[in-house]
């Protein structure tokens, strides 16, 4: 039939210009990404060895089927792993965070506040004993065991 060709982007199957069109687009174009999301982007490619070890335990809903994602933006922050179902958030401590324990424990004040469980494990205890970190985050998620406290500066 002529005059019904169909013309480039029209949804329908013609060719397409490359350039995106719908609701969806307009959304996506009006809105740049927050730099927390680009930089938790960022993060998501250069995991850490030891990160990687946890995340094979927690990521397609292997822990009893808790959905868990990883470097994942709250707020001013990125935690390492985020159970939103249950606000559980598991960071994994590497060396550098000994000269932090007043960050952290600000940054963990300010997840309690709104709303969010802070676990954390030593980096060293992710790579000896995943079973039992995974373990320990389960029954955390269960209720079973409670979150242990940042230890405080000093030894106590």
């Amino acid at each position: 039939m002529r005059g019904s060709r169909l013309k480039a982007g029209d949804g329908k199957g013609g060719l397409t210009t490359g350039v995106a069109t719908g609701p969806r687009a307009r959304q996506s174009a009006a809105v740049a990404p927050r730099l927390e999301t680009i930089l938790a982007r960022q993060l998501r490619r250069a995991m850490t060895g030891v990160e990687r070890r946890l995340w094979a335990h927690l990521c397609l809903r292997q822990l009893d089927g808790y959905k868990f994602r990883r470097q994942s933006p709250i707020g001013p922050y990125i935690v390492d792993f985020l159970c939103v179902s249950e606000r559980l958030v598991v960071e994994v401590d590497g060396p550098t965070h000994d000269d932090r324990l007043d960050a952290d424990a600000f940054r963990d004040a300010w997840l309690r506040a709104v709303g969010y469980r802070v676990l954390r494990f030593p980096s060293e205890d992710v790579t000896e004993d995943v079973e039992g970190v995974v373990e320990d985050i389960r029954l955390v998620l269960l209720g079973a065991r409670p979150l242990p406290t940042l230890p405080q500066r000093g030894g106590g």
